[in-house]
């Protein structure tokens, strides 16, 4: 149960954050500058990376600390 329950909602979360994606560049291209389009961009993705590195490393961590079966 535990593990159909963790695989459904890693799944929701994925489908969310892709389909977030595109509106999110779109917000940050109208904020942003022209100047600094570029930038701006790139420092988007990079935080989108870093935050999904992050945001996996620390389920991890949580999933590891209350013995969930593998």
């Amino acid at each position: 149960m535990v593990k159909s329950f963790t695989t459904s909602a890693a799944a929701v979360a994925s489908v969310i954050a892709e389909k977030s994606n595109g509106v999110t560049q779109a917000f940050a291209a109208d904020l942003t500058p022209t100047q600094a389009i570029g930038r701006g961009m790139s420092l988007l993705n990079s935080t989108t990376l870093f935050a999904g590195i992050v945001g996996l490393g620390g389920a991890g961590y949580l999933i590891n600390g209350l013995r969930f079966p593998a």
